[in-house]
């Protein structure tokens, strides 16, 4: 038994006793607040934030993995980061596009590697990290979603062993969280396993606020301009000459 080994597995089990959560409401709230669109997912979030709080973090909702689905540039990644700031949880993403297999861990873990979710407890020293599949119809590796039905079906019991350091973790402690841009490219049994959200896209206006934000952050570029850098017009006309669901193309623009 290495030095590494003995090192991440006490890790392990001080993190499995560490939970993380906002124990501060008006902020939380403050937040999902000042995150444009996501208006159903942001009233979602603030009774699992109030339930947390009121527990003392001990709030497990039902055992399954949320699906954000929605066109490239709605925002998805970025509300599951807002989500993490609002809940006063740690986040550890996976990018999935092009993943074929991972040095450190594996999904499901094996004798020589953690699991995943072992793997994200530590990296967050908290017992209740939010893990995000980002892209994942983009895995290069079919393994990659067969694994996950299997992790997801032990979601619904709760308890889950890692076969690296033989520690039981309660998975209803991590929140799942996966983000697709095509969910018909997953595959019909881990379909079943999700809570898939299908995303509106941004309004004209929701765009314009964006827009108007990312104006600032480039204004602050340049302190010795005494004039907008980007004329109003064009933030008010960006949305109608770039038609997308998203804002990232009219981002590119700006």
């Amino acid at each position: 038994m290495n030095e590494e080994f003995t090192k991440n597995k006490q890790k392990l089990e001080s993190a499995l006793n560490n939970p993380k959560f906002s124990t501060d409401i008006k902020k939380s709230e403050e937040k999902l607040r000042n995150h444009i669109g996501f208006e159903k997912e942001k009233e979602i979030a603030k009774k699992y934030i109030k339930l947390n709080y009121i527990s003392g973090g001990r709030f497990r909702p039902a055992g399954k993995a949320i699906c954000y689905a929605g066109p490239p540039g709605v925002g998805k990644t970025t509300f599951v980061k807002t989500l993490k700031d609002a809940m006063g949880r740690e986040l550890f993403i996976v990018p999935c596009a092009g993943l074929e297999s991972h040095r450190e861990y594996s999904i499901l873990g094996d004798g020589n590697k953690p699991s995943l979710v072992a793997w994200a407890i530590i990296k967050s020293e908290s017992k209740n990290p939010i893990i995000l599949f980002d892209e994942l119809e983009k895995a290069k590796n079919k393994e990659v979603q067969t694994d996950l039905i299997k992790l997801f079906e032990k979601l619904k019991e709760g308890e889950f062993r890692d076969p690296y350091f033989q520690i039981e973790i309660n998975l209803r402690d991590i929140a799942f969280f996966v983000a697709v841009n095509y969910p018909q490219k997953l595959s019909p049994q881990l379909k079943n396993l999700l809570d898939i959200h299908e995303l509106e896209d941004y309004s004209e206006e929701d765009k314009k606020k964006i827009l108007e934000l990312k104006r600032k952050k480039i204004q602050e570029l340049y302190p010795d301009e005494k004039e907008d850098i980007i004329p109003q017009e064009i933030i008010n006309n960006l949305p109608k000459h770039i038609q997308e669901a998203g804002i990232r193309q009219s981002e590119r623009v700006l």
